[in-house]
Protein backbone atom coordinates (compact mmCIF):
# COMPACT_ATOMS: atom_id res chain seq x y z
CA UNK A 1 0.00 0.00 0.00
CA UNK A 2 1.57 3.13 -1.14
CA UNK A 3 1.20 5.80 1.62
CA UNK A 4 1.58 9.85 0.61
CA UNK A 5 4.47 11.61 2.23
CA UNK A 6 3.31 14.57 2.58
CA UNK A 7 -0.65 14.02 4.12
CA UNK A 8 -0.22 10.19 4.92
CA UNK A 9 -3.15 9.53 2.51
CA UNK A 10 -3.59 5.91 1.62
CA UNK A 11 -5.66 6.35 -1.35
CA UNK A 12 -4.12 5.33 -4.86
CA UNK A 13 -1.95 7.80 -6.67
CA UNK A 14 -1.63 8.66 -10.16
CA UNK A 15 1.31 7.90 -12.69
CA UNK A 16 1.69 10.91 -14.60
CA UNK A 17 5.24 9.68 -16.22
CA UNK A 18 8.19 7.94 -15.93
CA UNK A 19 11.46 10.15 -14.86
CA UNK A 20 14.99 9.23 -14.16
CA UNK A 21 17.56 10.68 -12.05
CA UNK A 22 20.71 8.29 -12.41
CA UNK A 23 21.63 6.13 -15.43
CA UNK A 24 19.07 3.54 -16.36
CA UNK A 25 17.47 3.82 -13.33
CA UNK A 26 13.69 5.17 -13.75
CA UNK A 27 10.94 6.03 -11.72
CA UNK A 28 7.27 7.22 -11.91
CA UNK A 29 6.13 10.35 -10.97
CA UNK A 30 3.41 10.23 -9.49
CA UNK A 31 0.13 12.82 -7.57
CA UNK A 32 -1.89 12.21 -4.47
CA UNK A 33 -5.12 12.67 -5.24
CA UNK A 34 -5.72 14.81 -1.59
CA UNK A 35 -3.02 16.83 -1.13
CA UNK A 36 -1.79 17.15 -5.36
CA UNK A 37 2.18 16.48 -4.12
CA UNK A 38 3.80 14.78 -6.93
CA UNK A 39 6.71 12.87 -6.08
CA UNK A 40 9.33 9.91 -7.71
CA UNK A 41 7.92 6.84 -6.87
CA UNK A 42 9.53 4.71 -4.99
CA UNK A 43 11.39 7.18 -3.63
CA UNK A 44 15.12 7.56 -4.67
CA UNK A 45 17.91 5.85 -2.08
CA UNK A 46 20.48 7.52 -0.39
CA UNK A 47 23.23 6.35 -2.56
CA UNK A 48 21.06 7.25 -6.00
CA UNK A 49 20.75 11.12 -4.57
CA UNK A 50 24.48 10.65 -3.56
CA UNK A 51 25.48 9.40 -6.94
CA UNK A 52 23.40 12.03 -8.55
CA UNK A 53 24.95 15.12 -6.65
CA UNK A 54 28.30 13.98 -6.56
CA UNK A 55 28.57 14.39 -10.43
CA UNK A 56 27.10 17.92 -10.36
CA UNK A 57 29.73 20.81 -10.07
CA UNK A 58 29.56 23.42 -7.08
CA UNK A 59 28.80 26.87 -7.75
CA UNK A 60 30.70 29.37 -5.73
CA UNK A 61 29.15 32.72 -6.72
CA UNK A 62 30.18 35.15 -4.28
CA UNK A 63 28.34 37.96 -5.34
CA UNK A 64 25.14 36.96 -5.88
CA UNK A 65 24.50 35.26 -2.43
CA UNK A 66 25.87 38.51 -0.92
CA UNK A 67 23.33 39.83 -2.71
CA UNK A 68 20.84 37.62 -1.54
CA UNK A 69 21.82 37.75 1.94
CA UNK A 70 21.57 41.68 1.68
CA UNK A 71 17.40 41.48 0.79
CA UNK A 72 17.40 38.74 3.90
CA UNK A 73 19.47 40.99 5.96
CA UNK A 74 16.72 43.42 6.08
CA UNK A 75 14.27 40.78 6.79
CA UNK A 76 16.35 39.81 10.36
CA UNK A 77 16.52 43.12 10.98
CA UNK A 78 12.94 43.66 11.48
CA UNK A 79 12.65 40.46 13.53
CA UNK A 80 15.31 42.01 16.01
CA UNK A 81 18.61 43.38 15.34
CA UNK A 82 20.71 40.26 17.07
CA UNK A 83 20.15 36.67 16.98
CA UNK A 84 20.86 33.46 15.38
CA UNK A 85 20.64 31.79 12.15
CA UNK A 86 20.72 28.51 10.68
CA UNK A 87 21.33 28.41 6.90
CA UNK A 88 19.85 24.58 5.66
CA UNK A 89 22.16 23.65 2.59
CA UNK A 90 24.48 26.94 2.92
CA UNK A 91 26.78 25.86 0.29
CA UNK A 92 30.57 28.00 0.20
CA UNK A 93 28.65 30.34 2.97
CA UNK A 94 28.79 33.46 1.43
CA UNK A 95 25.35 34.27 2.30
CA UNK A 96 25.97 33.18 5.50
CA UNK A 97 29.09 35.45 6.08
CA UNK A 98 27.73 38.58 4.61
CA UNK A 99 25.17 38.30 7.65
CA UNK A 100 27.95 37.66 9.60
CA UNK A 101 29.87 40.39 8.42
CA UNK A 102 26.80 43.29 8.43
CA UNK A 103 25.02 42.60 11.35
CA UNK A 104 25.39 41.07 15.11
CA UNK A 105 23.70 37.56 14.11
CA UNK A 106 25.22 34.73 14.97
CA UNK A 107 25.57 32.81 11.24
CA UNK A 108 25.52 28.90 11.41
CA UNK A 109 24.92 26.63 8.25
CA UNK A 110 24.64 23.14 7.49
CA UNK A 111 26.00 21.67 4.21
CA UNK A 112 26.29 17.70 2.89
CA UNK A 113 28.97 18.18 0.42
CA UNK A 114 32.44 17.88 1.92
CA UNK A 115 33.98 20.40 -0.22
CA UNK A 116 31.86 23.78 0.41
CA UNK A 117 31.35 22.66 4.03
CA UNK A 118 35.25 22.71 4.67
CA UNK A 119 35.47 25.78 2.59
CA UNK A 120 32.86 27.88 4.38
CA UNK A 121 34.30 26.40 7.73
CA UNK A 122 38.27 27.27 6.89
CA UNK A 123 38.46 29.97 4.84
CA UNK A 124 35.76 32.38 5.99
CA UNK A 125 35.58 30.81 9.55
CA UNK A 126 31.79 30.17 9.63
CA UNK A 127 30.33 27.55 12.17
CA UNK A 128 29.29 24.75 9.70
CA UNK A 129 28.34 20.90 9.68
CA UNK A 130 28.90 18.86 7.25
CA UNK A 131 25.59 16.56 6.93
CA UNK A 132 22.02 16.50 7.03
CA UNK A 133 20.28 17.89 9.65
CA UNK A 134 19.20 15.83 11.36
CA UNK A 135 22.22 14.54 12.02
CA UNK A 136 23.39 17.90 13.25
CA UNK A 137 21.08 17.24 16.37
CA UNK A 138 20.81 20.60 17.26
CA UNK A 139 18.54 21.04 20.86
CA UNK A 140 15.10 22.38 20.87
CA UNK A 141 15.08 26.25 20.19
CA UNK A 142 17.86 26.92 18.58
CA UNK A 143 17.92 29.55 16.50
CA UNK A 144 15.69 32.80 15.83
CA UNK A 145 15.53 32.00 11.75
CA UNK A 146 16.30 29.61 10.08
CA UNK A 147 16.70 29.88 5.89
CA UNK A 148 15.93 26.71 3.71
CA UNK A 149 16.77 28.22 -0.09
CA UNK A 150 15.72 25.74 -2.91
CA UNK A 151 16.02 22.77 -0.73
CA UNK A 152 12.82 20.99 0.41
CA UNK A 153 12.04 19.70 -2.87
CA UNK A 154 15.27 17.41 -2.91
CA UNK A 155 14.99 15.86 0.56
CA UNK A 156 13.25 12.61 0.54
CA UNK A 157 11.39 13.30 3.78
CA UNK A 158 9.91 17.01 3.37
CA UNK A 159 7.48 16.60 6.08
CA UNK A 160 9.78 15.07 8.83
CA UNK A 161 12.25 18.06 7.78
CA UNK A 162 10.27 20.54 8.21
CA UNK A 163 9.13 18.84 11.57
CA UNK A 164 12.82 18.90 12.53
CA UNK A 165 12.94 22.52 11.32
CA UNK A 166 10.52 23.46 13.67
CA UNK A 167 11.65 22.00 16.95
CA UNK A 168 15.23 23.77 16.61
CA UNK A 169 13.30 26.93 15.87
CA UNK A 170 12.50 29.78 18.71
CA UNK A 171 8.99 29.93 19.48
CA UNK A 172 9.03 33.38 18.14
CA UNK A 173 11.34 32.40 15.44
CA UNK A 174 11.00 32.51 11.89
CA UNK A 175 11.02 30.01 9.05
CA UNK A 176 12.55 31.66 5.53
CA UNK A 177 11.53 29.27 2.75
CA UNK A 178 12.23 29.22 -1.10
CA UNK A 179 10.92 26.61 -3.06
CA UNK A 180 9.82 25.77 -6.81
CA UNK A 181 6.49 26.33 -7.72
CA UNK A 182 5.73 22.45 -8.34
CA UNK A 183 2.59 22.95 -10.79
CA UNK A 184 4.89 24.78 -12.97
CA UNK A 185 7.96 23.03 -11.69
CA UNK A 186 7.10 19.51 -13.16
CA UNK A 187 5.18 20.56 -16.54
CA UNK A 188 8.35 20.16 -18.31
CA UNK A 189 9.63 16.45 -17.06
CA UNK A 190 5.63 15.21 -17.93
CA UNK A 191 5.48 17.38 -21.28
CA UNK A 192 9.22 15.74 -22.35
CA UNK A 193 7.67 12.05 -21.50
CA UNK A 194 4.89 12.80 -23.35
CA UNK A 195 6.31 14.23 -26.67
CA UNK A 196 10.26 12.09 -26.32
CA UNK A 197 8.48 8.57 -25.14
CA UNK A 198 11.67 8.17 -22.49
CA UNK A 199 11.74 9.10 -19.45
CA UNK A 200 13.29 12.80 -18.65
CA UNK A 201 15.56 14.07 -16.00
CA UNK A 202 14.85 17.27 -14.12
CA UNK A 203 18.50 18.75 -14.24
CA UNK A 204 18.55 20.14 -10.73
CA UNK A 205 17.70 16.84 -9.27
CA UNK A 206 13.94 17.65 -8.04
CA UNK A 207 12.16 14.68 -6.56
CA UNK A 208 9.20 16.58 -5.03
CA UNK A 209 7.01 18.80 -6.35
CA UNK A 210 5.07 21.47 -4.11
CA UNK A 211 2.03 23.11 -5.48
CA UNK A 212 0.69 26.14 -3.47
CA UNK A 213 -2.48 24.01 -1.73
CA UNK A 214 0.42 21.23 -0.75
CA UNK A 215 2.35 23.49 0.57
CA UNK A 216 -0.06 24.95 2.41
CA UNK A 217 -1.40 21.29 4.17
CA UNK A 218 2.41 20.50 4.63
CA UNK A 219 2.59 23.57 7.02
CA UNK A 220 -0.23 23.00 9.07
CA UNK A 221 1.05 19.31 9.19
CA UNK A 222 3.83 20.08 10.77
CA UNK A 223 3.27 23.91 12.76
CA UNK A 224 3.67 26.48 10.72
CA UNK A 225 1.64 29.02 9.33
CA UNK A 226 2.52 31.44 6.53
CA UNK A 227 3.40 35.53 7.95
CA UNK A 228 4.33 36.46 4.05
CA UNK A 229 3.71 34.89 0.45
CA UNK A 230 5.35 35.89 -2.94
CA UNK A 231 5.61 34.79 -6.22
CA UNK A 232 8.89 35.13 -8.53
CA UNK A 233 9.84 34.69 -12.24
CA UNK A 234 6.36 34.90 -13.43
CA UNK A 235 7.87 34.80 -17.12
CA UNK A 236 9.62 31.32 -16.30
CA UNK A 237 6.30 30.30 -15.22
CA UNK A 238 4.39 31.66 -18.56
CA UNK A 239 6.83 29.62 -20.36
CA UNK A 240 6.78 26.54 -18.42
CA UNK A 241 2.25 26.56 -19.08
CA UNK A 242 2.59 27.39 -22.35
CA UNK A 243 1.54 30.64 -22.66
CA UNK A 244 4.90 31.72 -23.76
CA UNK A 245 7.00 30.40 -26.47
CA UNK A 246 9.42 27.92 -24.62
CA UNK A 247 13.29 28.59 -25.26
CA UNK A 248 14.80 26.68 -28.28
CA UNK A 249 16.45 24.01 -26.31
CA UNK A 250 14.30 23.63 -23.17
CA UNK A 251 14.03 19.74 -23.25
CA UNK A 252 18.14 19.95 -22.64
CA UNK A 253 17.52 20.52 -19.32
CA UNK A 254 15.41 16.79 -18.74
CA UNK A 255 17.77 14.90 -21.55
CA UNK A 256 18.94 11.61 -19.17
CA UNK A 257 22.62 11.14 -18.81
CA UNK A 258 23.90 8.90 -21.79
CA UNK A 259 26.10 6.75 -19.72
CA UNK A 260 26.64 6.37 -15.63
CA UNK A 261 27.52 9.37 -13.76
CA UNK A 262 30.76 10.19 -12.12
CA UNK A 263 31.93 12.14 -9.30
CA UNK A 264 32.83 15.76 -10.64
CA UNK A 265 35.99 17.45 -9.33
CA UNK A 266 35.35 20.55 -8.27
CA UNK A 267 37.44 23.38 -6.89
CA UNK A 268 36.92 26.35 -4.99
CA UNK A 269 37.70 29.30 -7.59
CA UNK A 270 40.21 31.90 -6.30
CA UNK A 271 38.13 35.18 -6.30
CA UNK A 272 40.30 38.12 -5.97
CA UNK A 273 38.04 40.98 -7.97
CA UNK A 274 34.55 41.28 -8.01
CA UNK A 275 33.23 41.22 -11.87
CA UNK A 276 30.25 43.81 -11.64
CA UNK A 277 29.30 46.91 -9.26
CA UNK A 278 27.22 45.46 -6.05
CA UNK A 279 24.37 47.31 -7.88
CA UNK A 280 24.73 44.84 -10.91
CA UNK A 281 24.04 42.08 -9.04
CA UNK A 282 21.32 43.84 -6.64
CA UNK A 283 19.51 44.68 -9.29
CA UNK A 284 19.55 41.23 -11.07
CA UNK A 285 18.27 39.71 -7.52
CA UNK A 286 15.78 42.70 -6.82
CA UNK A 287 14.45 42.13 -10.72
CA UNK A 288 13.15 38.74 -9.87
CA UNK A 289 10.91 40.34 -7.02
CA UNK A 290 9.87 43.11 -8.67
CA UNK A 291 8.09 41.46 -11.02
CA UNK A 292 6.43 39.06 -8.53
CA UNK A 293 3.07 39.28 -6.95
CA UNK A 294 2.01 38.72 -3.70
CA UNK A 295 0.57 35.34 -2.92
CA UNK A 296 1.37 31.87 -4.03
CA UNK A 297 0.06 32.42 -7.83
CA UNK A 298 -0.06 28.79 -9.84
CA UNK A 299 1.46 30.78 -12.69
CA UNK A 300 4.67 31.57 -10.89
CA UNK A 301 8.13 29.48 -11.28
CA UNK A 302 8.78 29.96 -7.70
CA UNK A 303 7.53 31.24 -4.05
CA UNK A 304 9.06 32.85 -1.45
CA UNK A 305 7.48 32.62 1.79
CA UNK A 306 8.23 33.14 5.83
CA UNK A 307 6.32 31.34 8.29
CA UNK A 308 6.19 31.44 12.20
CA UNK A 309 5.37 28.33 14.56
CA UNK A 310 1.89 27.95 15.81
CA UNK A 311 1.12 26.05 18.99
CA UNK A 312 -0.21 22.65 17.74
Amino acid sequence: MNICPICSSTASTETLCKVNLVYQTDFDLVECPDCKVKYFNPLPAIEQLSQFYSALPYEFDRWRQEAKADYYISKLLKQRHAGSILDIGCASGYFLHRISEQTNWSAHGVELGELPASFARETLGLDVYTGDLFSASYPDNSFDAVHIGDVLEHVPNPRDFLEESRRILKHDGRLYLAVPNGYVDSRGLIQFYNEEHTPGRHASGHIFFFERDTLLKLFQLTGFETTFEYTILIKNGLRALGYLPKRRKWKNFYTPSKKPETPCKSTIPSVTKKPHSDFYYKYHFYKKLAFGLSGLRTFGNDFMIQLKPIEQ
